[in-house]
């Protein structure tokens, strides 16, 4: 029986940790710094190679339409403008003026920008394996791959890195991308000087970067005798094999009745994982997943085909506003066929599918080819004709209490045109998936001041075990602990020493402290299990599990 397991360490700018922190409650583990602008391209899997040129002739149902003026005007402004002009600066904007022009997802890649998506969708990057944290002008190595070079090396968790090869990283006021573009390199190898704990002189260590598989799907230990959870982050080249070996290792404790999907935060990514991952959560064969219509109305149809390995009894479905493009197709699938519920809020409403195909120039265009459906027939593209407006949707949900009040959520009945296809529920047709079970959002996480705290939870909670090194929940649960927090807060804010933090707020950042601390000092697994024990919605998923009718999953009369 195969069950390998990976354990998600990135190199990654602890500074995009901090602006997720200040939003949600979970602790996320780490992918790159662009992962919602890579995965919410959902696509089919990506071309290897172009035989057209960057700018040529087109045609249409309409006839030939000559281009080549794009073309002209740039030959004239290389040959007779009065100041020098990059041309491949120019092509670019060129480009972009154009791809903006259709719609939200549809995108140019540049030649310096292809490796990065391409790794960020693929699953893998070339790294050491560590996770860093910038704290106090230090970079910090917050956990450390098993078996990557890193820890190979003889990297550990809590050293600091002062010298990168002969450059001086601590305290030297570097930007952070610039170091993480040095840990990096493509060099053979890099020296790194560590600063460890109880060591009085810095530690040269040697490390030579290599292809690190970034972990998608991670399972947690099962919550109660019958549930179990799996979080999914994106949907990558590896995420079908990383969800499969996650159920196996749930399914071995032969108890397995209940099912917590998480896809909070899940910005998409691979169509056929997603589709793959349906087809294991099926009962029946030839069930139509979802089917996507492209240019001159063509229809393709993915079903499932009927070879699911494993089974459970119920699934719940976790998604938020951040859930998008295949997290969406699986949640509103799984509402479709009545085999779930989803819990949360509404989801980002992404239905629309992208190719990608190579440009001459070393780019790429991620092209929108068709519009995607669920079972139902319903299509939860939200409407981009303001792109503005579409940018900031999130906002005005924000502004019009909609992501904080279920009734404002569901105000508009007027979209309820689909039903479901067991029990006959009605089903909304734009803009996302809504769900089964609402679960407000906290008002006081949008809160600067609040923001700004949160943000600081993990920092501290490192810098503490990195020096005491002997910690537990129950000091962390000591009013002493959160003044000294707070205290800390003050220095590294100093608006916030003016500021009231209520009892409330502060039982929330008790549980984001504990939190942190588990993330830290367990392992991945470990670390989603005992967050879940105060999570509103694993809470409500195990309520769920207990008294269906709170979701009115009943047969329409």
């Amino acid at each position: 029986m195969i069950n390998l397991r990976f354990i998600l360490i990135i190199e990654s700018n602890y500074l995009f940790l901090e602006k997720q922190q200040s939003k949600y409650n979970v602790i996320q583990p780490l992918l790159f710094a662009g992962i919602l602008a890579a995965g919410i391209f959902l696509g089919y899997k990506m071309n290897d190679k172009s035989d057209s040129p960057l700018i040529a002739q087109i045609s249409d149902q309409e006839g030939p339409v000559q281009i080549g003026q794009v073309e002209e005007v740039l030959k004239l402004i290389d040959s007779k403008y009065m100041d020098v002009k990059d041309q491949n600066e120019l092509v670019s904007i060129a480009i972009r003026s154009i791809i903006n022009k259709l719609d939200p997802h549809s995108t140019y890649i540049s030649p310096e920008d292809i490796q990065y998506f391409t790794e960020s969708m693929e699953g893998n990057f070339k790294g050491l394996g560590i996770e860093t944290l910038f704290l106090h002008d230090t970079v910090g190595i917050v956990k450390v791959l098993h078996d990557s070079p890193a820890d190979r090396a003889g990297l550990q968790q809590f050293d600091q890195i002062i010298y990168i090869d002969t450059t001086l990283i601590a305290g030297a006021k570097a930007d952070y991308d610039s170091i993480r573009d040095k840990l990096h390199a493509e060099e053979a190898s890099i020296v790194l000087h560590i600063k460890r704990y109880g060591k009085k002189d810095l530690i040269k260590i040697e490390v030579t970067p290599e292809e690190i598989q970034t972990h998608t799907a991670s399972a947690g230990s099962m919550i109660d005798n019958e549930t179990g959870i799996i979080r999914i982050d994106q949907f990558t080249a590896n995420t079908y094999r990383e969800f499969m070996e996650s159920y196996e290792q749930l399914y071995e404790n032969q108890t397995l009745k209940n099912l917590i999907i998480d896809l909070r935060n899940n910005p998409g990514g691979f169509l056929p994982e997603a589709t793959k991952i349906l087809n294991q959560l099926a009962e029946d064969k030839d069930k139509v997943i979802l089917y996507t219509i492209g240019k001159n109305g063509v229809r393709r149809e993915y079903k499932t085909n009927g070879k699911s390995f494993f089974r459970v009894a119920n699934i719940a479905v976790l998604v938020n506003e951040e859930s998008a493009s295949g997290a969406e197709i699986i949640a509103g699938t799984l509402q479709d066929w009545d085999r779930a519920v989803i819990i949360g809020r509404r989801t980002y409403g992404k239905g629309l599918v992208q190719e990608q195909f190579g440009l001459s120039n070393g780019g790429a265009l991620r092209l929108t080819t068709a519009r995607y459906y669920l079972p139902s027939g319903r299509n939860i593209q939200k409407d981009y004709t303001n792109i503005d407006e579409y940018d900031y949707e999130l906002e005005s949900r924000v502004e019009d209490g909609s992501i904080f009040d279920s009734s404002k959520s569901n105000a508009d009945t007027t979209l309820l045109k689909f039903t479901s296809l067991n029990l006959g529920r009605k089903l909304k047709e734009f803009s996302g998936v809504e769900p089964d079970i609402f679960i407000p959002a906290d008002s006081v996480e949008y809160q600067s001041a609040y923001s700004k705290v949160r943000s600081l939870t993990l920092s501290y909670i490192f810098d503490r075990v990195k020096n005491m090194r002997t910690m537990s929940q129950d000091l962390i649960k000591s009013k002493m602990f959160m003044d000294n927090f707070l205290s800390y807060a003050g220095k590294r804010y100093p608006e916030l020493k003016t500021t009231k933090i209520s009892d409330a707020d502060k039982e929330k950042l008790k549980i984001a402290l504990i939190n942190d601390f588990s993330y830290i000092t367990s392992d991945e697994d470990t670390a989603l299990s005992l967050r879940s024990n105060e999570d509103s919605f694993v809470i409500a998923a195990m309520d769920y599990f207990k008294n269906p009718d709170l979701a009115r999953l009943v047969k329409k009369k």
